[in-house]
């Protein structure tokens, strides 16, 4: 999965649990609206009535854990281009013939900028890439980073 997919999802799992906890916040503040005060009959005049109930602040968390919280920054950081132009540049590399799905996703991630850099990403794979593969892949991933 690239990055901006990362993102993507992360950036809606947050949506999402923004728009949980305002929903449990007005259930919680309509389940504890206050009773009226009585009438303040048996009351000195002057003598403010006392709410034995104490005020808690409201600590704001954030909707998402820690790990979903690190995954969303790291996405965010180390994204190099946005969800349009990476499905385009996948889209463009999947044709290259030889290309798997895994290495499309490091070189959109990683926009490498020279051969060497190619041809460490498929170092683990057991075809070799030729010259004409590493020059296409080269020129695709420098038209996007413009």
């Amino acid at each position: 999965m690239a990055l901006f997919e990362v993102s993507e999802i992360m950036e809606k799992r947050l949506a999402d649990a923004e728009e949980e906890m305002k929903k449990k916040k007005k259930e919680k503040k309509v389940a504890e609206k206050p009773l009226p005060e009585p009438s303040g009959e048996g009351k000195e005049p002057g003598e403010a009535a006392v709410s034995t109930e104490e005020t808690k602040p409201v600590e704001e968390k954030s909707p998402l854990g820690l790990e979903q919280r690190s995954a969303l920054e790291y996405a965010k950081k180390f994204s190099k281009l946005g969800k349009r132009n990476s499905a385009e540049l996948m889209e463009k590399l999947m044709a290259i013939q030889g290309m798997k799905p895994e290495i499309a996703v490091k070189v959109v991630d990683i926009l490498p900028y020279t051969a060497e850099q190619v041809k460490l990403l498929f170092a683990k794979e057991r075809a070799n890439v030729n010259e004409e593969q590493v020059s296409k892949i080269l020129e695709l991933v420098g038209e996007f980073r413009k």
